[in-house]
């Protein structure tokens, strides 16, 4: 069954969750009740107590609060929550495979590692773009709002700064009320309105999540970041103290108001930018060491072939290399052409040596460099080439992880990119497949120049309009092309149906003498 939409018209009104006219007022509470709650807070205080233990009578304390009816039924210590029914970090998601995902750069497409991977530390924290409604997930949205009130209560932080009481009883209420009654759409609404909290929250609940049940992780943030060594907080430490700030600031007075929570959390992230600006160092790509020019050449022209057959072939590679071999040839293969059409090229590098052999040599190279291998779409035609025709990459400025390929007799396929060398315009370029390339080049194809259309009365050439009109000798539609003064009038044109009618408005428009 379908939910009924908290907001039908699709904008947040807090009013349209708790009601108009939601209010606890302390004085309609139990005696017994206040107390008792009077005397958690003071343990609390004194560290005596947990949050946990008070929480157990947030529902017990509103309905007593409120006067609710189902008091009248049963006594409030009926109401009073078990320990394990509490919502705490246990209630909210795992992420872990979230950041797993980010730190092996693996692309997915659920809401929830979207959100965590905008909301990085020591990242700008201003480029969230919340996923849209069809690519997001009922679940999903659950667990991103479950995150924020957790962030809210102060639920991730034992020791961190925790919301007043009545505070956090409209809190809970609020959470309870959105999560038992909102569908999909109003989750989405909620998120989407408090883009501020949501960032804030799983910045929060990343750190806290990552230092408590992921510390390897944890060792590899400085690279994953590429944090500076001069920054001390490596564990996230002033990033969190903002956090505490934030439940300090935003909880001021006892009543709720959503709205207000969202523009503090965008001040809180602005304090985030601004810690964490010229921390990041811009990362130097180079390739594993195993890998060398010489492997990949060797990689290259070897064939195709299984496991175990690539072993025989390559005896003195240890295992290490032979990984590497296979990947370079998973990256880059090379399919024979047909003979007709190496026999094309021999054709075309024989005139082309004849006029200049060294230009007829290189042209058959293509090159590309390993250093930028992971972010290649397309050959690179603007490498610089240095004395002693030494190629340098102006993107990872270096020459040291360019690799030449031959592209002669061969089609080379560079992560699913084709590459020829094509014997018309003597150069290599991409290989389409259409089966043009036996006997044209789509680069040298001229612009077929659309013929000049002229009157067929006056053969003039400018402000020619064209007509389709019906020829009854020869019982076919004819294309009659005039100028303006061969034109007919435009109140004449609905009483046009044929050549010989046209003919006949032409020339009465030249007579000056209007046909109906």
């Amino acid at each position: 069954m379908t939910k009924k939409e908290i907001f039908a018209d699709g904008v947040f009104k807090q009013s349209d969750v708790t009601g108009a006219n939601f209010k606890i007022s302390d004085g309609d509470c139990d005696a017994t009740l206040a107390a008792t709650i009077k005397t958690l807070i003071l343990a609390i205080n004194h560290r005596t107590a947990t949050q946990a233990e008070l929480d157990r009578y947030i529902f017990a304390y509103s309905c007593s609060c409120s006067q609710h009816p189902f008091l009248a039924a049963c006594a409030w210590q009926q109401l009073v929550l078990d320990r394990q029914d509490v919502f705490d970090v246990r209630c909210c998601v795992d992420i872990g495979y979230c950041i797993r995902n980010i730190i092996l750069n693996n692309a997915q497409t659920d809401v929830l590692t979207k959100v965590v991977q905008s909301s990085l530390p020591y990242l700008k924290h201003n480029r969230l773009n919340f996923p849209s409604f069809d690519n997001c997930s009922y679940a999903g949205m659950q667990d991103i709002t479950r995150i924020v009130f957790g962030c809210c209560l102060g639920i991730f932080d034992d020791d961190g700064k925790k919301p007043p009481w009545v505070t956090r009883v409209h809190l809970v209420l609020f959470m309870h009320e959105l999560l038992a009654r909102g569908s999909k759409r109003d989750l989405y609404v909620f998120c989407t309105t408090h883009m501020a909290l949501v960032r804030i929250a799983a910045i929060e609940y990343f750190m806290c999540f990552l230092e408590k049940n992921m510390p390897v992780e944890l060792e590899l943030m400085p690279l994953i970041f590429s944090v500076e060594p001069t920054v001390t907080s490596l564990h996230f430490a002033d990033i969190r103290q903002v956090s505490n700030n934030f439940r300090t600031v935003i909880f001021d007075g006892s009543d709720l108001n959503l709205t207000e929570l969202n523009v503090k959390a965008m001040f809180m992230l602005e304090r985030c930018n601004r810690i964490c600006s010229h921390k990041i160092r811009i990362p130097i790509r180079t390739p594993d060491a195993p890998t060398t020019l010489s492997l990949m050449h060797r990689a290259v022209n070897a064939p195709l072939s299984v496991d175990i057959l690539t072993h025989l072939m390559n005896p003195d590679l240890d295992s290490v290399q032979l990984s590497a071999f296979k990947s370079i040839q998973h990256l880059i293969t090379r399919h024979a052409l047909v003979l007709e059409f190496q026999e094309l090229q021999m054709q075309a590098l024989k005139k082309m040596s004849a006029d200049n052999t060294l230009m007829a040599a290189r042209s058959l190279y293509c090159f590309v460099c390993f250093g930028c291998i992971d972010t290649f779409t397309q050959l690179d035609r603007k490498m610089r080439l240095h004395d002693g025709c030494v190629v340098h990459c102006k993107t990872c400025d270096s020459h040291q992880h360019i690799m030449s390929i031959n592209c002669f007799h061969s089609i080379v396929c560079i992560k699913q990119h084709k590459y020829f060398w094509c014997p018309f315009c003597r150069v290599v370029h991409t290989w389409l497949a259409t089966g043009h390339e036996m006997h044209s080049c789509h680069l040298q194809d001229a612009a077929k120049v659309r013929s000049r259309c002229v009157c067929w009365v006056c053969r003039k050439t400018m402000n020619i309009e064209t007509f389709t009109l019906l020829d009854r000798k020869l019982g076919i539609m004819q294309t009659v092309n005039v100028c303006f003064k061969h034109r007919p009038w435009p109140h004449q044109m609905p009483y046009i149906y044929d050549i010989c009618s046209f003919r006949q408005a032409v020339i009465s428009k030249n007579l000056s003498k209007i046909i109906y």
